[in-house]
């Protein structure tokens, strides 16, 4: 019986799973409804104020949660436009 042992951490699961950057900027798009696109996300990457991502060569590859958590601490908190009374 043939086993290997994986020195690598756990292969990367679904709910990790890794997107590059068109499909991140679709997810954000389509997902979360905010209007961005994969040049958008490289110029956030290279001004260090976009999201988290990982390298493989020289791609980046973007998690969900790591979108979402940059989307949402991006976004400023509900603003409550001003009600004028009407005048009679």
């Amino acid at each position: 019986m043939h086993t290997t042992t994986a020195s690598a951490p756990n292969i990367i699961g679904i709910a990790d799973q890794l997107l590059n950057g068109f499909e991140a900027a679709e997810f954000v798009r389509n997902s979360l409804g905010i209007p961005i696109t994969e040049a958008d996300l490289e110029r956030h990457a290279r001004a260090g104020n976009g999201p988290i991502f990982r390298k493989w060569g020289k791609q980046r590859l973007y998690r969900k949660a790591d979108l979402i958590a940059w989307a949402a601490n991006r976004l400023s908190a509900p603003i409550h436009p001003h009600r004028r009374e009407a005048s009679r």
